[in-house]
């Protein structure tokens, strides 16, 4: 695949898909969307896809699966308990 392939929009085609509805948004506005592609499939098993959608801005602004969009605070992780309990100073990040 070429760099303007991979700077193009995702091919995936992003909405709802469960009993209670469905939904299409495509994937076309994603910049490096088929990059966002290409991650998908070739770490499909390794567990990173959530930080590969929040780094390409498509967590909380598209639905896949069961999911729908969400609130942009949803893509930070929550702040380990045994790290607050160090630091009296620090939060937990909002949403959690």
């Amino acid at each position: 695949m070429t760099d303007e392939q991979l700077k193009g929009g995702s091919v995936y085609d992003y909405g709802r898909r469960d009993e209670y509805a469905t939904s299409s948004e495509g994937g076309a506005d994603i910049t490096y969307g088929r990059f966002l592609d290409e991650l998908g499939w070739e770490f499909c098993q390794e567990g990173r896809r959530r930080q590969d959608m929040v780094r390409f801005n498509a967590f909380t602004t598209k639905s896949w699966f069961s999911h729908d969009k969400s609130n942009a605070d949803k893509n930070l992780y929550p702040i380990p308990n045994k790290v607050l309990l160090t630091n009296s100073k620090l939060h937990q990040n909002p949403g959690y």
